[in-house]
């Protein structure tokens, strides 16, 4: 398994990773095959026969991954010290080699923060990125509000317990102890309203910075679509000179277009327009009919008959 790489001693594998190239080549051509050397040379003079610690390099690949799963899904954050993270991967064995795997595969980081470390895992993103000074006001203000919130249901037990106590002292006919108990609940409710005006305001905060964290990265989305229209219209080499001369050609060509199909409507040959209307007028006279020239008078016409006309009908058949 060791020729394999499947496992790795426990000292050789909690070195830090190198930073930079610089730092690498240091690390690969002079620490350790000096490290490596003075290793060996120092198990042929003294025999040691202290056990070693080995790593096995998938089940720590399998831990880490369990314990950055779990931290996503407990936290609000991704910044925690490491006092929290070790009440949080408890049933961990050995915390150390985990959090250093995830530290060499770029899954978190840490810095000295007051009296702890302050880690910072990665979230959807592949690798994390450095704890900035937003990353720390953050820390700091949930926090306090982690603080507040543990004061408040202190506080909250205390103004219940001193009213049981009123209670009591009531019951008991020990009116005095009563309004020391109410004394008490009324400056235990004053200091309630002023922790819970400073959470809303920590609470406020915290919220308009993940606002604007949001309108950044909304404000990013939109300079990245500004700057791919931009280059979408000079590749296609749309500007507003070039779209004006365009239509500008085209209407000419238009214009050009319809003087070719009112040339092209006009008929063929030549013709005498007047010839044709004198044959034309002399046809319509010709199919006219002539006008009678006698007169015929109205009242030499019969009168028109006033009667039935089926009446003689009738008669002629009854006689």
């Amino acid at each position: 398994m060791l020729r394999r790489r499947q496992i790795c001693e426990k000292d050789q594998f909690l070195l830090l990773p190198a930073q930079t190239w610089s730092g690498w080549a240091v690390d690969m051509l002079i620490k350790k095959p000096m490290g490596w050397s003075l290793k060996k040379a120092r198990e042929l003079l003294i025999k040691s026969e202290e056990e070693k610690t080995y790593v096995v390099l998938e089940a720590t690949k399998l831990q880490a991954e369990l314990l950055l799963a779990h931290v996503k899904e407990t936290n609000k954050g991704l910044v925690l010290t490491k006092t929290e993270v070790k009440k949080i991967a408890s049933g961990f064995k050995d915390l150390d080699v985990v959090l250093h795997w995830l530290l060499c595969h770029n899954k978190m980081v840490q810095i000295s923060h007051k009296e702890d470390e302050l880690l910072k895992f990665c979230g959807d993103e592949e690798k994390v990125t450095d704890i900035s000074e937003r990353d720390i006001g953050i820390f700091a203000l949930q926090q306090t509000e982690r603080k507040l919130c543990q004061n408040l249901e202190e506080l909250e037990a205390e103004r219940l317990n001193a009213i049981q106590s009123a209670k009591t002292y009531i019951a008991k006919g020990m009116k005095q102890m009563a309004k020391s108990s109410l004394r008490k609940k009324q400056e235990i409710e004053k200091s309630l309203d002023k922790r819970a005006l400073l959470l809303g305001n920590v609470q406020t905060m915290l919220s308009r910075i993940q606002e604007s964290h949001s309108d950044s990265k909304i404000l990013e989305s939109y300079q990245q679509g500004v700057a791919a229209l931009k280059f979408t219209l000079k590749e296609a080499n749309l500007t507003d000179e070039n779209v004006s001369n365009t239509m500008l050609e085209l209407n000419e060509i238009l214009d050009i277009h319809d003087d070719i199909q009112e040339s092209m409507a006009q008929s063929i040959g030549s013709s005498n327009d007047k010839d044709l209307e004198d044959e034309l007028e002399q046809l319509l006279l010709s199919d006219t009919m002539p006008v009678p020239s006698e007169t015929i008078d109205i009242k030499e016409l019969p009168e028109v008959p006033r009667g039935n006309p089926s009446e003689p009908i009738a008669k002629a058949q009854a006689s």
